[in-house]
């Protein structure tokens, strides 16, 4: 099969070059890793750390697990799949607020008490980041980092070092429905300290980088915004969702990139 890059997808899937442009204005503070890990034989696997990835999670698996067994680099060197973390555009966008230095700093204080509903506090906090993202270059804001980069940007900056592979190396894992988690990057472990699946599964429970409360407020704000929702989905995240529906379609849309 004939290599290519990453852009050559992204034209491929239709990307909005303006909104795509417009997210890479300001450079990344920080290169995100690969995980590169044995599987069977000579064969191995790579899979994309990112902020909003569950980067945390999957570190501390692999350095407390796996650590013989796989290393970390700038690039993937996996030989088989290359795999792709991904959640919800918006959840993975008002969540990246949440979790930004920003948020930290200037707004983290204020809920720190709280041990009641304080949904009517966050919201108007949400409603202006909103705005600004709808409104502005949010990318050159004093808001904005790492956390709350649009997937495609983070790959392709992540592929910066390899130019041109073979587009059927990406998988993508779907962090929301954790369809293909366990056995695309748990079952190695698994196999080798001889876990049941049922204590691996409970020993990584899922949990949210910034409380189950407020992860049930952004559901909240997403109800009763729809109309903003709406104007992020088919304006500024407008690529991430072809990119996420790639990720759910990938040996389809795969085939007929390269077979037509």
């Amino acid at each position: 099969m004939e290599l290519h890059n990453i852009n050559d997808l992204y034209t491929y899937l239709q990307f909005d070059a303006g909104i795509q442009a417009s997210w890479k204005t300001v450079p990344f503070k920080e290169r995100d890793q690969w995980i590169n890990f044995d599987v069977a034989g000579d064969d191995s696997h790579s899979l994309l750390l990112y902020r909003k990835g569950n980067h945390n999670a999957f570190m501390d698996l692999f350095s407390t697990y796996y650590a013989q067994y796989s290393n970390r680099s700038f690039k993937p060197l996996g030989n088989l799949n290359w795999y792709i973390p991904y959640k919800d555009p918006v959840d993975k966008l008002l969540g990246g607020l949440l979790s930004s230095e920003y948020f930290a700093q200037k707004h983290t204080h204020k809920f720190s008490k709280f041990r009641h509903d304080f949904y009517k506090e966050l919201e108007p906090i949400l409603l202006q980041f909103v705005d600004e993202v709808l409104k502005t270059n949010i990318v050159q804001s004093h808001i904005y980092d790492n956390h709350m980069a649009p997937l495609s940007v983070i790959l392709e900056n992540a592929l910066i070092d390899k130019p041109k592979f073979l587009l059927g190396r990406l998988v993508g894992i779907n962090l929301d429905t954790r369809e293909g988690l366990y056995q695309c990057v748990y079952n190695p472990i698994v196999q080798k300290y001889g876990m049941s699946e049922q204590m691996f599964r409970l020993a990584l429970k899922r949990r949210s980088p910034y409380g189950a409360n407020k992860k049930h407020y952004l559901t909240m704000f997403k109800y009763n915004h729809a109309t903003l929702i709406k104007e992020l989905v088919y304006g500024p995240l407008y690529n991430e969702y072809k990119l996420v529906n790639f990720f759910e379609h990938h040996q389809d849309i795969k085939a007929k990139f390269y077979n037509g």
